[in-house]
């Protein structure tokens, strides 16, 4: 069967940590299959309605796979940006994911890629979030936590003024947003794996050079009432990065266009991670999957009743090609060979939109009005051919015939 667009047969993966959750327990520094990257970073439309808004990303060799975020840090300034701790926007501690706290927050272990997760701060809390969700309740892929929360440990320094690297946090410190808050002038959004490795990060406003390797400054402007966004792309690149006003913030939501884009493709493993700026990533594509199934409708010996297939019995057939991607596929071409030891039987292509709706003629040509009602079928020796002009997002097309047991 071969299809000439491309065609995912997307496997769910297993959650290998179940046994883990039904424990409450998840073990510190499992293996990632992915990270998180700094989506936005707002200070808010006014006070401290700050958030830091995280996506869920894959990697090349698993790019659908869960992420484990238990024990993964989120942080402003360590004071490694600027090369020194006596550097700006530095808050002693930080925060931590803690997926073993309450079986509400085991989902931190076995994360989607393309999941959006807004961290806020819950003692000024900002008019434009969504409602707290840390089960993804409503299925839309976003958490919503509170800094001070049971998902979020609060960790005590360092890092602080005199040392920039992470404490284990073994016995949390008292629930506060004050570690990771953002400095109006200027600060730093970042996380950490587990271990305190930088994954990603970018300042704003009076932080100067050095900064970590593939860190970069969005804007030297103040980051007051301001929002910073990512786009599409390489996230690593502060060229998909903008300062606007926090009027236009989005917790919870895309920031843009593109950045609905980016979060499709990551989320149905579209993203090349070898390629991050590659301007595929950027562009909704379709993600065709394609079933075959057979029944013995009738055989010469039982008829109906319980049919074999023997020889002289129908079998019944049923081609069906879905989109379960984002954009329309164009000029769709699918085609199928019957097996050397059956024989087509002349007039029974029928199509619709699935297998059991199947009723509109096709006959065995490539030509005439049927093969463009919106769908087309034919035969050439053994090889069965559908074709259609579009096929949009979450639409299907079914293909059913018989064929005769040599």
């Amino acid at each position: 069967m071969i299809a000439q667009q491309r065609i995912s047969h997307a496997i769910n993966r297993l959650l290998v940590l179940a046994a883990a959750l039904i424990a409450g327990f998840v073990p510190l520094g499992a293996v990632q299959a992915g990270g998180l990257i700094v989506n936005e970073a707002s200070n808010g439309p006014s006070g401290a309605k700050e958030f830091y808004e995280f996506v869920v990303v894959g990697s090349a060799g698993d790019p659908t796979g869960s992420v484990n975020l238990d024990g993964w840090i989120l942080d402003d300034n360590n004071g490694e940006w600027e090369g020194s701790t006596s550097g700006v926007g530095i808050s002693p501690g930080y925060a931590r994911f803690d997926a073993s706290s309450s079986f509400v927050c085991s989902a931190l272990a076995a994360m989607p890629p393309g999941s959006i997760i807004v961290v806020y701060n819950d003692g000024d809390p900002n008019p434009n979030l969504p409602p707290d969700d840390a089960t993804d309740a409503n299925g839309d892929g976003v958490y919503v936590f509170q800094a001070r929360g049971a998902c979020i440990k609060t960790c005590s320094g360092p890092p602080d003024s005199t040392d920039p690297s992470y404490s284990s946090c073994v016995t949390a410190a008292t629930p506060s947003y004050t570690p990771i808050a953002l400095r109006n002038s200027g600060d730093v959004a970042q996380s950490r794996d587990a271990g305190g490795t930088l994954f990603h990060g970018f300042t704003y406003g009076d932080i100067t050079t050095p900064y970590p390797s593939g860190s970069f400054s969005i804007s030297s402007s103040s980051g007051s009432e301001s929002t910073f966004v990512f786009s599409c792309g390489d996230w690593y690149s502060s060229g998909n990065f903008s300062r606007l006003s926090a009027k236009l913030e989005t917790p919870g939501a895309a920031n843009d266009a593109a950045n609905q884009i980016f979060l499709e493709n990551v989320r149905l493993g579209n993203f090349d991670y070898a390629n991050p700026s590659a301007k595929a990533n950027c562009v909704l594509l379709p993600d065709l999957q394609v079933q075959k199934s057979s029944t013995v409708s009738t055989d010469p010996v039982n008829g109906a009743a319980n049919p074999k297939a023997i020889p002289g019995a129908v079998v019944s057939y049923c081609l069906l090609v879905s989109n379960t991607g984002s954009a329309s596929a164009e000029s769709l071409i699918t085609t199928d060979n019957i097996p050397a030891s059956m024989t087509y039987a002349a007039g029974t292509m029928f199509s619709g939109t699935d297998c059991d709706t199947a009723i509109d003629p096709e006959d065995d040509d490539n030509s005439g009005s049927d093969e463009s009602d919106p769908w087309g079928a034919s035969i050439s020796g053994a090889t069965i051919t559908m074709i259609a002009k579009t096929l949009g997002p979450s639409e299907s097309f079914a293909l059913i015939f018989d064929a005769t047991v040599n």
